[in-house]
């Protein structure tokens, strides 16, 4: 009897093992496994039973392991934004949302494998990917591109900027440093990532996605809120004048928007022209060279401002509309005039 429950016992154990080899080899990178904790026994007798089976984030594996991160129910304590990604449970229909600790790869056996839990799609693969590439000699990555957004700060050619707008194709920042410049009455403090940078909002610049750069920080959706609400408050405060005159500023424009400002409306960029009627008007910056034709821009308070053309640039969009007689030609024939007096003067 002893002998035959000794072999039924040996038998189960060598079913589990395969079981758990099989899950094993099921697993992918991106996939959440309850397993054991792979910790020395005598710590894991400090932990209660019901709480020594985690997810774990599997980021890669070999022949006996899982190399992944582990998951929590609750927030961690002391990490980040670029150390902890949050797992909303609504998005995979389960009972709690998840926490995952970014900071340590835990190496798991395959025996400590219990069973699948789920799959994280590509945007959470994607997020996750980008908090791990802020990590300077990170050896384990998703084989996955990231996608830069607002809150994201990146370094190109060794200089900080900010993310505060993208599309498609271009992403829209402002500079920032990590210390103050020496004049600082210039500056404004803003935070990321719990972390104090400054910036004038004033140094903007435009990249394609295809350009060669690197992620560093990203911001909570707290923090892109408030350095939004502080940006639109000291560009009012400052009225940030280009070199144009003032002349060219729409006065009874209820945005306050300067001729030459590039606007986000869709996924279209509009560059404002003026006010006509009581109407304002823009041009289509990717399509006027195409279709040379002004357009109405209704709502304009509510549309989002990317940056402002330099004049000279500006100026040879007009040149381009005068030359085709585009109406209202008289509209921009009088910005021409003030574009050259403004360049030539």
């Amino acid at each position: 009897m002893f002998k035959f429950h000794l072999l039924e016992n040996i038998i189960q154990k060598i079913t589990i093992i395969k079981n758990q080899k099989k899950l094993l080899e099921s697993l992918n990178p991106g996939d959440l496994v309850w397993a054991k904790m792979p910790l020395p026994q005598k710590e894991l007798n400090r932990i209660p039973e019901n709480h020594q089976i985690r997810p774990y984030l599997v980021i890669c594996k070999n022949k006996f392991y899982i190399y992944a991160y582990q998951s929590s129910s609750k927030p961690w304590n002391k990490l980040n934004n670029c150390q902890e990604y949050f797992i909303n449970k609504l998005c995979y229909q389960k009972r709690k949302d998840s926490f995952i600790n970014l900071t340590i790869v835990h190496k798991i056996p395959f025996i400590y494998l219990k069973s699948y839990y789920l799959t994280l799609n590509k945007l959470d693969l994607k997020n996750i990917q980008k908090r791990l590439q802020t990590k300077v000699n990170q050896q384990y990555q998703f084989p996955i591109d990231i996608y830069i957004l607002e809150g994201d700060v990146i370094i190109i050619n060794h200089q900080l900027y900010y993310v505060y707008a993208s599309d498609y194709a271009y992403i829209y920042c402002f500079s920032i440093f990590k210390k103050c410049p020496k004049d600082k009455t210039k500056y404004t403090n803003i935070i990321i990532n719990n972390k104090t940078y400054y910036t004038t909002f004033k140094e903007k610049v435009s990249f394609l996605r295809t350009n060669e750069m690197n992620i560093i920080n990203i911001a909570y959706k707290s923090e892109i809120e408030a350095i939004l609400e502080k940006k639109t408050r000291v560009e009012m405060t400052k009225k940030q004048l280009s070199n144009l005159d003032k002349k060219m500023i729409e006065k009874n424009c209820e945005s306050l928007y300067e001729s030459g400002t590039v606007l986000q409306i869709g996924k279209d960029k509009i560059v404002y022209l003026f006010k006509y009627k009581n109407i304002h008007y823009g041009i289509n910056l990717l399509m006027y060279q195409i279709k040379p034709k002004v357009m109405q821009i209704y709502e304009i308070q509510r549309r989002q401002v990317l940056e402002i053309l330099p004049v000279e640039e500006f100026f040879k969009i007009i040149d381009f509309l005068s030359s085709n007689n585009v109406q209202p030609l008289k509209e921009i024939n009088r910005l021409y005039d003030e574009l050259r007096r403004v360049i030539y003067k």
